[in-house]
């Protein structure tokens, strides 16, 4: 899946697509063929797995976007949320459990090193 957008503000500005066409579900013109290089993509799952420090990472524990999740490493000081039945739509600071919005709280303090506004952060 991908996100859905509300376009029909710009129905009268879409020439090259059938009105009942999604734009968003077109990525390259007809007939252009994209041969896929996973180089990039396996580099940033490597540095992020071996150096990607000072990441927080929250996936919805029901999301099928959590399936490609970055897994959990101990090479870095990165942190790993899994919400409880969480979705894509859900899976947000503000729908952690209070032990992981501490742990949260917490570790961004130590990062940062300054008091954190979770109220506001969560917003």
């Amino acid at each position: 899946g991908y996100y859905g957008y509300d376009i029909s503000d710009f129905d009268t500005l879409i020439k090259a697509l059938p009105r009942n066409h999604n734009p968003l579900a077109t990525f390259t013109p007809d007939k252009v063929v994209v041969k896929f290089d996973s180089t990039l993509v396996y580099s940033a799952y490597n540095w992020l797995e071996t150096k990607g420090n000072n990441i927080i990472y929250i996936y919805g524990g029901s999301d099928t976007w959590s399936a490609t999740a970055v897994p959990p490493s101990d090479s870095t000081n990165s942190l790993w949320f899994f919400i409880p039945g969480g979705n894509h739509g859900s899976a947000r600071i503000s729908n952690l459990p209070d032990g992981d919005m501490l742990k949260l709280e917490t570790t961004l303090e130590n990062w940062l090193g300054f008091d954190v506004n979770m109220e506001r952060l969560a917003k």
